[in-house]
């Protein structure tokens, strides 16, 4: 039994240093809750460093945008320095990933750009049926922005709603 026990021991790998879960911690991120946390309304902005080097590599908008009847809300990311998002393969707008979503190379990536503007949550109106919701980030709670820059992955973890944009915690690459 001993070597049975031995046998399965060595055929265990280590987990890859490009893989990352998310929630899960290792010794390539560093997870940083935001007390409290930051709070984008519309017109305003706030942007994050993922990976300490003193260069702001993702920013996210929450801007006024014309409805029908009044005003609503868009939201929007610049991502910068060669970062990427993962996106929906259906929609291919940056995805809501959840809880222990494993990031790595198989998923959609966005294109690596020095800068691109990427919509998180708008809406367009016209006709007979108002103002319709499109893009990923519609009223959601506790939702996952998977992003990877320089061969290693880290998420962003938000809600988002029409009036408010909230950044709760996110890893930074080490």
């Amino acid at each position: 039994s001993i070597l049975i026990v031995f046998l399965v021991f060595l055929s265990c790998e280590k987990e890859s240093d490009n893989i990352t879960v998310i929630g899960s911690k290792n010794s390539s991120v560093e997870i940083v809750k935001l007390e409290p946390v930051v709070s984008i309304l519309p017109s305003g902005k706030d942007s994050l460093d993922l990976n300490s080097d003193g260069t702001v590599d993702i920013v996210f908008i929450k801007s006024p945008k014309p409805a029908i009847y009044g005003y609503s809300s868009e939201t929007n990311i610049i991502i910068k320095n060669g970062v990427q998002v993962a996106l929906s393969k259906i929609n291919n707008y940056p995805d809501t990933l959840s809880l222990k979503t494993v990031l790595n190379n198989n998923l959609n990536w966005s294109t690596v750009a020095s800068s691109k503007k990427m919509i998180l949550q708008s809406f367009e109106c016209g006709g007979i049926s108002g103002c319709q919701g499109f893009a990923n980030f519609l009223d959601v709670s506790d939702k996952y922005i998977g992003f990877k820059t320089g061969g290693k992955f880290g998420w962003i973890k938000v809600d988002n709603n029409v009036y408010e944009l909230k950044i709760k915690e996110y890893t930074v690459l080490k």
